[in-house]
Formats: structure tokens, C-alpha cells, sequence
């Protein structure tokens, strides 16, 4: 629920992690995004979580811990290279106010 949210609030939800800066990608802070960076990623932890208790067996429990610790070094690694990148696009492509230096 909360992955489907963020991708009707957010227009370049994408698996592939990229920004789209020549299609006007922006950094959203609307919807699940005002309480949680990633919220695709917080639905997908939430799921795993929820199928182990559903299930309520270790042969569940064993791959859905695998995943989520996946899952947490995937969101680590892709939100280091969204910063860099953004870092980098404000940079690029706004100008200094005056009297500032880069």
C-alpha cells in the first residue's frame, strides 16, 4: 500500500535508480515521502515482515530477514548516489546567488 502511494505521488518511480533531469525529475516531498525517504522500499520491508507473520514458520522467516538486510544496503548505496547526483545537479545547473562561491 505504501509503495503504490509513492508511486502515484511520485511520477519517475522507477526501479532503476537515475535522475531524470532533462524530464524535469524533482525530488519529491509529497505523500508517504513527507515521513520516509524511500517508502517503496519501507513497503517491500513491511511486506516481508507481515509474510513472516503470516506464515509464522522459519522457512519464511530465514529468506524474509535476507531480504530486508538486501533490501536496507540497496536503499544505503542508492541514497548515497541520489545525494551525489543532486549535489551535483544544483551545482550544475543553478546559478550562485551573488556574492556566494561554489
Amino acid at each position: 500500500m505504501i509503495a503504490t502511494w509513492a508511486m502515484v505521488v511520485n511520477r519517475f518511480f522507477s526501479s532503476h535508480v537515475r535522475i531524470q533531469a532533462d524530464r524535469g525529475d524533482i525530488v519529491v516531498s509529497a505523500g508517504p515521502y513527507q515521513v520516509v525517504r524511500h517508502p517503496g522500499y519501507a513497503g517491500g520491508i513491511l511486506a516481508w515482515i507481515a509474510a513472516s507473520v503470516f506464515f509464522s514458520s522459519y522457512w519464511v522467516v530465514i529468506p524474509s530477514i535476507v531480504v530486508i538486510t538486501l533490501t536496507i544496503i540497496r536503499t544505503a548505496l542508492e541514497d548515497r548516489m541520489l545525494q551525489e547526483e543532486l549535489l551535483w545537479l544544483i551545482r550544475h545547473t543553478i546559478p550562485p546567488k551573488r556574492g556566494t562561491v561554489r
